[in-house]
């Protein structure tokens, strides 16, 4: 997963339309996983493992933010946090809601100013 998270965001810009393709790429691969382990898992390691994969993309964003230069003030912020909202919607449409909150998420998100 750690890979997927990589690849969109590689190519991904702080930038309209929201969401993205890549942040729909990332949505699409956790939908698949989500599906794959259901019924398989028990919901403690299904919610751990969704814990973890969040932990993983917050790690990857704040390096791309850096790599754009994305401050958490401007115009870039916003689409960051509407591209962040449809990723904690997706996840609560998902029945993985309670995971981590937006923002929990974006604390230490943002590179230092």
């Amino acid at each position: 997963m750690s890979d997927t998270l990589e690849r969109q965001l590689a190519t991904w810009e702080a930038r309209s339309p929201v969401p993205s393709s890549a942040f729909n790429g990332i949505l699409k691969a956790i939908t698949k996983l989500h599906e794959a382990i259901s019924g398989v898992l028990p919901p403690p390691q299904k919610y751990q493992l969704f814990e973890k994969i969040t932990a993983v993309l917050k790690e990857k964003l704040k390096i791309h933010l850096v790599r754009l230069n994305v401050s958490s003030v401007g115009p870039q912020s916003w689409v960051v946090t509407s591209e962040l909202t449809f990723y904690f919607n997706h996840l609560e449409g998902l029945g993985l809601n309670g995971l981590v909150t937006q923002e929990e998420f974006t604390t230490g998100l943002w590179p230092p100013r």
